[in-house]
Order: C-alpha cells, then structure tokens, then sequence
C-alpha cells in the first residue's frame, strides 16, 4: 500500500511540474508588450476587487449608521404630539388653493399663506384675500389663516418662501412646520413641459434645507381627461 500511494503521490508531482513548465514556456514564449498588457490587467484587476470590497464596507457602514438613528425602543410619547404649522405657498387662488386651504384647515389652527408680492403695488390675490378667504371664513366660524406678504424685489419667487420657513422653524422650539406645495398634475409627459416646475424645485429646495421638524406634504391637483 505504502509503494502504490508513494508511486501516487509521485505521478501526481510529475503532473504538477509538467504544468509548472508548461506555464512558464507559454509565459516567456509570449512578447514584452503582452507580458507587460497582462500585468497591467492583473493589477486592474486587484484593485477592481479592492475598491468593491471598499465601496460594499461603505454600504454597510451606512446601512448601520441609518438604523442607530431611526430604531427605537421606547413608547411613544403624548406630550410631543401637538398640532403644526401649516405654511402654504399661494401665487393666486384657483381650485389647487382652494383644496390645499382646505387640507389646511382641517390639520391645524395655524396656518400661514404665503404669497410673494414681485411689486410694491397690491396685486390681485391680496386685494382678493378678504373677499375670497378671510370673509367666508369667519362668517362660519373657521380659523382665519394669515396672510404673509414677502416683498422680492429682484423676482425671485421660491428662496424668500424656503428662508421664511427655515425662519419659522428656528422660532418654534419643538412644534413641526409642514409645507403645503400645491402641484398640478398633467396626464402627459410632454404637458408637463408647458407649465412650470416651482413645485419640484421648492420641493427639493426644502428637502435639501430642511430638517426633521419640516416635512413637505405635496397637494396635487389631477387634470381630468376631456
């Protein structure tokens, strides 16, 4: 037995130096420019391979990062739990206001609509605020909003609304700001492209800005197929 595993063993070796020479005559038979190309790929290769294992650590470490901070193990506590400020950006009243007034009224007795006034001259929606929100309000007893005027001089429409808010924020010590952004909401891709996108922008503008205590509630308006 010991001769027949020893005669293994050795035809086994024999094997493994055929091969060890084989390699080596197909490595030097090949030129200086193919031998140089194939190191180059072997070091590509092992720092693909590191860079992956970097990148999945990274991942990993995010992923534990994100669950230390959202986990919880406590009940939830009463005392936190109050009403928010309602901020809503209006540029003019039109059925899109009208339904995010109303999503308003029925969260919260704190609301502020905002507008911005492009001219020192009173536009439309302001001279309108009485007769068409503040009025019909009162006369049924609802929460009246505040009408927040911000002057912008240089046109610009959407950073006076987020600095507002970032302002209102900062005010409150533990109450939660949400942001009404009325939207309208088109059945095709290329309507999309007739209209303007201050929605989005002031969307991404407040997620970007923003904090825990500001949340964005988006009020689309769906048009309906004719």
């Amino acid at each position: 037995m010991h001769a027949e595993e020893r005669a293994v063993r050795i035809g086994r070796l024999g094997k493994t130096g055929r091969l060890r020479r084989l390699g080596r005559r197909f490595w030097l038979g090949r030129s200086p420019l193919r031998r140089r190309a194939d190191r180059i790929e072997a070091w590509i290769t092992a720092l693909l391979v590191a860079a992956m294992i970097f990148a999945m650590r990274l991942v990993r470490k995010h992923y534990d990062q994100v669950n230390r901070e959202v986990d919880l193990d406590r009940p939830i506590v009463p005392s936190e739990v109050t009403k928010p400020i309602a901020i809503l950006p209006l540029d003019r009243w039109s059925r899109i206001s009208e339904k995010a007034l109303s999503f308003a009224l029925s969260m919260t007795d704190d609301i502020r609509c905002v507008h911005v006034q492009l001219t020192e001259e009173t536009d439309q929606f302001c001279a309108e605020w009485d007769e068409k929100i503040a009025e019909p309000l009162r006369a049924a007893g609802k929460c009246v909003p505040k009408l927040i005027t911000l002057k912008s001089p240089y046109r610009y429409v959407l950073q006076p609304v987020v600095d507002y808010v970032l302002g209102v924020e900062k005010e409150t010590q533990y109450r939660k700001v949400c942001v009404l952004v009325p939207e309208l909401v088109v059945r095709h891709w290329w309507e999309g492209l007739l209209h303007n996108r201050r929605a989005d922008l002031l969307k991404v503008m407040l997620l970007l800005k923003g904090n825990r205590r500001i949340i964005v509630i988006n009020i689309p308006w769906y048009i309906e197929k004719a």
